[in-house]
């Protein structure tokens, strides 16, 4: 993951330095604000995000599996510090009537 962040980095870093030539007109405003891409360059950028998106869904079903089995999670101690307050009404039990009263 670091890697790809690391590349991606590295990639819009040269393009704003203009190591891939002129920014270019890309929009209806008629700014120059878009890099002209070499196909290469562009290739790798699509190939980094694509990269992004298959971690990040091995990770969410990584996630699963373990929530799925009763295993803690990455996000378990998130959702235990602040539960949310439909948890907190489903989990609240109702007060005993009248618990001080022997009958």
């Amino acid at each position: 993951m670091l890697l790809l962040l690391l590349g991606a980095a590295i990639i819009v870093g040269l393009a704003a330095r203009g190591s891939f030539g002129p920014l270019v007109v890309c929009g209806v405003d008629g700014w120059a604000v878009c890099v002209g891409w070499p196909r290469l360059v562009s290739a790798l950028v699509w190939l980094l995000f694509l990269g992004f998106v298959v971690l990040l869904g091995g990770w969410h079903v990584r996630e699963w599996r373990a929530a799925a089995r009763g295993e803690p999670t990455a996000g378990a101690g998130l959702a235990s510090a602040s539960p949310s307050p439909s948890t907190a009404i489903a989990t609240r039990q109702p007060p005993a009537l009248h618990a001080d009263r022997v009958e």
